[in-house]
């Protein structure tokens, strides 16, 4: 029972992550403010965001490793399984770490300008890429002309 209720929250948060964009999407076909959307959530709202970030990677991670054929991935090898779920945890393990302080880097990009049409899925992995260290130029410059 425990299960079913954590794979349909699980659903819940995906169909909610991935309808927001769609929300969007029927909307005027004008170019979407991301840094706007960003600025008018509040702190509480920015966590929850990256919670459903982690919950889509956790539940992803796992339809692969425990249930490939119903992801469609069935002729992956265990190694090929195995090498994706540890990217997925890598991954995982550097947004939950530093959740916060990867909040604070993309409400710092979004003041720029130039920076409020980049998407958030880009825009997590300028800030991601900003925390390891590295130079992001190039990343912004690609992301604003995209």
């Amino acid at each position: 029972m425990k299960k079913k209720l954590l794979t349909a929250l699980l659903i819940s948060i995906l169909i909610f992550i991935f309808m927001c964009p769609l929300y969007c999407f029927g909307q005027k076909q004008e170019n979407t403010n991301w840094g706007e959307k960003w600025s008018s959530l509040d702190s509480m709202q920015k966590i929850m965001f990256f919670m459903g970030i982690e919950a889509g990677m956790t539940y992803t991670a796992f339809e692969v490793l425990f249930d490939a054929s119903a992801s469609g991935l069935s002729e992956l090898s265990n190694t090929k399984k195995e090498l994706f779920n540890a990217y997925c945890y890598k991954k995982y393990s550097e947004i939950h770490e530093n959740m916060e302080v990867i909040v604070d880097i993309i409400t710092e990009l979004y003041k720029t300008p130039e920076n409020s049409y980049i998407k958030f899925p880009h825009m997590i992995i300028i800030a991601l890429s900003k925390l390891r260290g590295e130079p992001i130029e190039k990343l912004l410059e690609y992301f604003r002309n995209k």
